[in-house]
């Protein structure tokens, strides 16, 4: 099974962004307008794409959604995914 690169998460990011963004009206929780996806921190960027790649991982692979009692960043969740479709741990 060939897996997204980099550059693609890239693109998907900015996406789910402004997908984000048109169901609170472009404005932050605050109620401030929100950025462009451009302006925002690269931090911010990596975040979106880690948030993007992680959905993606769920819907292939529902069966490794941690527990609402095991707190984890979305990285932790993203690599572990990973680990287990390298390992074999999916069916």
């Amino acid at each position: 099974m060939s897996h997204p690169t980099d550059t693609t998460w890239k693109a998907i990011a900015p996406i789910a962004y402004n997908a984000y963004g048109s169901v609170v009206g472009f404005k932050n929780y605050q109620g401030h307008p929100m950025p462009s996806f451009d302006q925002l921190p690269e931090t911010i960027k990596q975040a979106w794409e880690v948030a993007a790649r992680t959905v993606a991982e769920a819907l292939q692979h529902p069966e490794l959604i941690t527990s609402a009692d095991k707190p984890q960043t979305g990285q932790q969740i993203v690599d572990d995914a990973l680990r287990k479709i390298e390992e074999g741990d999916c069916p």
